[in-house]
């Protein structure tokens, strides 16, 4: 606004704007100070307790980006390929080299749309055989909850299973294959009614405890449940329906802004 550089103001703002998160030790609570020059800009924490370091604000320029170099922006990328940190005091940095180039300007439109209704349940795993059967169970376990429920459409439910300690976190690119000695599962069934999510994943639960499979030794007993009864009741459950930029030539437009005196 006041003419400063736009890759010096942009990437101080990134820095500034979730607080001492960008010091050691990190806080979302205090007050950073920022103070931008015509080469460079400087921030520091409020709370002298709280320190900047060259580690810290380089850590946060990387906060919440996809890509480490660059960042999109409304009306740019700020490229930070020539950033450069530097430790000027105990407490402050200061940070050079950050361009920002311009594209045209536009603004991410969201939307999110009802898909059902969810009801879970959680459960532990600590024998062997039933860890190493899993993928086995589960699908043995999802084919029988098709055929109760055959009457029903296909498109009125899903089931999903998250699997901690086997691939919980990344799916199918968890690149480590062995699976934990123990296994936390979320069953998760999502159907166009919570009365339906309930009713299947009721079954679900069910159908995994005594499922058979290779080996087996006991005829239930294969999941330790967290809570009691075991299936818990979500609510809605949404997914994103709408993630675009739309380019457009004035950035206020959409956005009327009307100041009224009372």
């Amino acid at each position: 606004m006041h003419g400063f550089d736009s890759g010096l103001a942009f990437h101080m703002g990134k820095i500034l704007e979730c607080g001492c998160m960008a010091c050691e030790p990190g806080s979302g609570m205090d007050v950073i100070f920022g103070t931008i020059r015509k080469d460079h800009f400087i921030v520091e924490p409020a709370n002298k307790n709280r320190r900047c370091t060259k580690t810290s604000v380089a850590a946060h320029t990387f906060y919440e980006k996809h890509d480490p170099i660059k960042l999109e922006l409304p009306g740019g990328i700020l490229d930070l390929s020539n950033a450069k940190f530097e430790e000027i005091s105990p407490y402050a940095v200061k940070v050079s080299g950050s361009k920002f180039i311009k594209q045209p300007y536009t603004i991410k439109l969201e939307g999110a749309c009802k898909v059902g209704y969810r009801t879970i349940f959680i459960a532990g795993i600590r024998d062997p055989l039933t860890i190493n059967n899993f993928d086995h169970i589960k699908n043995s376990v999802v084919q029988s909850i098709k055929d109760l429920f055959k009457k029903t459409p296909a498109d009125d439910y899903q089931i999903v299973f998250h699997v901690y300690g086997k691939d919980g976190v990344m799916g199918t690119l968890e690149p480590v294959k062995i699976p934990a000695h123990e296994l936390g599962v979320v069953g998760e069934v999502v159907a166009k009614n919570q009365e339906l999510a309930n009713e299947i994943c009721g079954q679900l639960f069910h159908y995994m405890l005594h499922m058979d499979y290779p080996g087996r030794k006991s005829t239930a007993g294969n999941l330790a449940f967290l809570y009691s009864p075991p299936t818990i009741p979500v609510g809605e459950t949404y997914e994103m329906s709408i993630y675009h930029l739309l380019r457009i030539d004035d950035p206020l437009a959409p956005f009327p802004i009307k100041i009224e005196d009372i």
